[in-house]
């Protein structure tokens, strides 16, 4: 993900919310951000066969993964861009494929 991902509106209102309550504020806020998506993502997982459950939690992963994404961008903003080592893990990932199709 990066912040091309957003629109300059939407940039503009993330930097606010850097300047408004901090990045330690905000980098707290991306640690119980991935912890509520990694809740959902286990109560998906325990619905089993129970599709009202399932679709509860799939409406939560939903929320929560653009929850991610949001501060993720913050996180971009405030520690830098991380675009050189998602192409080396992307490479990585892409030749250990390779290997296992073998």
């Amino acid at each position: 993900m990066s912040e091309g991902c957003f629109s300059k509106e939407e940039l503009a209102v993330l930097e606010q919310a850097i300047d408004t309550y901090g990045w330690e504020s905000q980098t707290d806020m991306m640690i119980e951000e991935m912890s509520e998506l990694t809740q959902s993502l286990l109560k998906f997982r325990r619905a089993k066969q129970n599709p009202t459950k399932k679709a509860l939690a799939l409406v939560s992963i939903h929320e929560e993964m653009a929850d991610v994404e949001i501060m993720l961008c913050q996180m971009q903003m405030i520690y830098g861009n991380c675009a050189a080592e998602r192409r080396y893990k992307l490479e990585r990932l892409a030749k250990d494929l390779k290997k296992e199709q073998k």
